[in-house]
């Protein structure tokens, strides 16, 4: 364990961890679609997450994203954590794909698939698991027309009756988590060449400096 838990992967956790708990939980960085329920938003808690599993691995960014989604079950505890398990469900199939092919192959073509292959993953697993699990669960606590009053706003849903409708994904999942990880993807990718360049110069000047207390200590 002291090969994961060194004073850098520490360090990184406290800090990509905070980041990522100020965009889930600070009211007003999350955005709802125009044409989409509102209770489906645009949130970007999992950008620093993916940087973090770039730049210290799958295993840094796992415990972020463990950290976040702790940190975010009082807020949710009026719906029994429900968003707080689907939240972590999605990002573990985000995370872990991109972080480990990005950590096999580490370059600007590994860090592409990688944020493909985990876009994918991610898409796949919120549009079935939301439609088959999520939402009957939500259902269970409000009560189902309550949940499916929601989707009504979305033209061509108004004769919604079940929360298993294979219409709510092609019309309603599909589209809207393609939007939000679109946006999580390229933001992650413009911006993690300037932080990685950081985290590289700071990481060599470590170094050096460590070079030079044991020259002097000679």
């Amino acid at each position: 364990m002291k090969k994961y838990f060194t004073l850098k992967n520490i360090s990184a956790i406290a800090i990509f961890s905070a980041v990522s708990v100020i965009l889930a939980c600070v009211p007003g960085l999350q955005f709802s679609i125009p044409g989409f329920p509102s209770f489906l938003q645009l949130h970007f808690d999992e950008i620093p997450i993916l940087i973090s599993s770039f730049a210290y691995g799958p295993f840094v960014g796992v415990l972020v994203l463990i950290i976040k989604s702790l940190i975010r079950i009082p807020l949710d505890i009026n719906n029994m954590c429900i968003g707080v398990f689907a939240d972590f469900l999605y990002g573990i199939f985000l995370i872990l794909p991109a972080s480990i092919i990005y950590k096999k192959y580490h370059n600007f073509k590994g860090a592409i698939i990688g944020l493909l292959v985990g876009g994918l993953s991610n898409l796949f697993v919120s549009s079935v698991l939301g439609l088959y699990i999520i939402y009957p669960l939500y259902g269970l606590l409000l009560g189902e027309q309550t949940v499916i009053n929601f989707f009504l706003i979305v033209p061509g849903l108004q004769d919604l009756t079940s929360l298993t409708d294979p219409r709510i994904i092609y019309m309603v999942l599909i589209p809207f988590n393609l939007i939000r990880i679109s946006i999580v993807l390229v933001v992650t990718l413009l911006i993690y060449k300037p932080i990685r360049f950081i985290i590289d110069f700071k990481s060599t000047q470590n170094k050096k400096d460590k070079n030079i207390e044991k020259k002097i200590e000679k």
